[in-house]
């Protein structure tokens, strides 16, 4: 006869240990519990060890990624938020480029239209100018065609006045021709009727 210790593992997990007393014809003894017999846990399987090692690393993975996803979605509203203020900021000054293109396209159109009204009013100046030359040309021409037209009237009138005083003299002197023709003639012929008486 011998003895063996005999370990199960009931359901419950708990593990009970007792003697049992076998015959060499195989004859089963009715088991007897040792005294100062305890219950004892069970050490964790090695698949229950790996399975929570893999629970936890799912666990331990997930609430990484959630915290990725959190900052990556509180990244992306800041970053919309700083593109809509960067756009923000571009649209206000493109609005002032446009605003200071419109002031600098309006300045040139009066530039532009300043010097349209002084290059008219230049031209017109010009013109003014031209005409009363012109006007002035003619006045000095038509006074010096009067003048002219007055010279030779007064040369016209002294000429006709020389002619006369000409004429005039041409006959006092043929007058004094005669009459000192028709004193010689009455000397002569006094003198003759001297000589005959």
């Amino acid at each position: 006869m011998g003895s063996a210790i005999i370990t199960s593992s009931p359901t419950f997990g708990a593990s009970r240990t007792g003697t049992s007393n076998q015959t060499t014809n195989g004859a089963t003894a009715t088991p007897t519990a040792t005294p100062n017999s305890a219950a004892t846990p069970s050490s964790p399987s090695p698949a229950a060890v790996i399975g929570g090692a893999i629970g936890g690393t799912v666990l331990l993975i997930v609430l990484i990624l959630i915290v990725i996803l959190y900052a990556s979605r509180r990244r992306r509203i800041l970053t919309d938020d700083e593109m809509i203020a960067k756009l923000t900021i571009e649209y206000e000054q493109q609005g002032q480029q446009r605003k200071q293109e419109r002031q600098l396209k309006k300045q040139e159109r009066q530039q532009e239209k300043q010097l349209k009204k002084q290059r008219k009013e230049q031209e017109q100046q010009k013109e003014e100018e031209e005409v009363a030359a012109f006007i002035a040309r003619c006045a000095r021409q038509d006074q010096l065609s009067q003048a002219e037209k007055q010279q030779k009237k007064e040369q016209k009138k002294q000429g006709k006045l020389k002619r006369k005083e000409e004429k005039q003299q041409k006959h006092k002197e043929e007058e004094q021709k005669i009459a000192n023709l028709l004193y010689m003639a009455g000397f002569i012929e006094s003198t003759g009727r001297g000589i005959a008486i």
